[in-house]
C-alpha cells in the first residue's frame, strides 16, 4: 500500500491492518472503503501478484527460468488456498551459441562442451598452467610448506608455557606460511604470462560458455548475435524450428 509517500507493507497483527513503516492502522471496514475510493494505492507483493496474474489472464502455461520455477513451486499451497487455478510450470527452452571458433577451441585443448557450459572453464585453465608448470617444482613447493607446518608444530609444543612466545611463534608461522603460498602462486602465474595466448583462449571459452560464471542465455542479448552474424541470424532458413525439450540445445553457428 503507498502512504505517506512510500510503499509499504500491509500486514493484519491484533485484529486491525497495519502498515510495516508507520503507526497506521485501519479496521477491515476502513480498509475496504479505502481500496474503493483509492485502488490505485495498493499494488500485489511478491506472494500475491502470480495470484492477481492468473484470476484476472487465467493461462495454460508459465514459462520461466530456473530461479522462477522454484519460486513457482513454492506457491502451489497459495493458489489452492484461494481457489485459484495454478498454471503449468514449465521452464524456458535453454540454448547455448557455439561458433566455429570455439569449437576448435575445445578440441584444441580437449575439453568436453557440455562441461564447460555446466561448470565453466577455470578448473581446465588451472589444469593446463599446472600441466605446463615443472612437477618437481611443484612438489618441492609443497614439501617446503609441509616441512614448515611440522617445523611450526614442533616449536609449538616446545613453547607450552610461555604464551608470549606462542603469539611470536604463531605470527611467525603465518609469515613464512604466506611467503610460501606467494612464491607458488607467482610460479604458476609466471607459467600463464608465458602462455598469454592460451590463456586469451581460456577467456574466450569463459566468456561464450559460462559469461560472468552462469549460462549464455541469462547475459547475452540477441543484439550481440544480431551484430555477427547480421539480421538472417533469426529466420527459419538458418535455424528450423526446436521441439520442445528439457536438455540444453547447442545451436552451432
Amino acid at each position: 500500500m503507498h502512504e505517506d509517500g512510500q510503499r509499504q507493507l500491509l500486514k493484519y497483527e491484533d485484529g486491525v491492518y497495519r502498515l510495516s513503516k508507520s503507526d497506521v492502522t485501519f479496521s477491515q471496514a476502513a480498509l475496504l472503503q479505502k481500496i474503493e475510493a483509492t485502488p490505485t494505492d495498493f499494488s500485489n507483493n511478491v506472494v500475491t501478484r502470480p495470484l492477481t496474474e492468473e484470476w484476472l489472464f487465467n493461462t495454460v502455461a508459465f514459462i520461466g527460468g530456473p530461479s522462477e520455477i522454484k519460486y513457482w513451486a513454492e506457491l502451489q499451497t497459495v493458489f489452492h488456498e484461494m481457489g485459484i487455478e495454478m498454471p503449468i510450470v514449465l521452464p524456458r527452452l535453454r540454448f547455448t551459441y557455439v561458433t566455429p571458433k570455439i569449437e576448435k577451441l575445445l578440441a584444441s585443448y580437449d575439453l568436453d562442451l557440455a562441461d564447460m557450459i555446466a561448470n565453466g572453464t577455470e578448473a581446465a585453465r588451472q589444469r593446463f598452467v599446472r600441466a605446463q608448470a615443472s612437477e618437481e617444482v611443484l612438489v618441492d613447493m609443497q614439501q617446503m610448506l609441509d616441512q614448515q607446518h611440522a617445523f611450526y608444530e614442533r616449536l609449538q609444543a616446545q613453547l607450552n608455557d610461555s604464551e608470549d612466545q606462542r603469539k611470536l611463534l604463531k605470527k611467525n608461522h603465518q609469515i613464512q606460511t604466506h611467503q610460501y603460498e606467494y612464491l607458488q602462486s607467482r610460479y604458476l602465474k609466471n607459467i600463464e604470462r608465458e602462455n598469454e595466448i592460451s590463456m586469451r583462449h581460456f577467456h574466450l571459452l569463459s566468456q561464450t560458455l559460462y559469461p560472468m560464471g552462469g549460462l549464455q542465455e541469462r547475459i547475452w542479448n540477441p543484439l550481440q548475435l544480431l551484430n555477427e552474424f547480421g539480421m538472417e541470424m533469426y529466420t527459419s532458413s538458418t535455424f528450423p524450428p526446436l521441439r520442445y525439450s528439457f536438455d540444453q540445445y547447442v545451436i552451432k553457428t
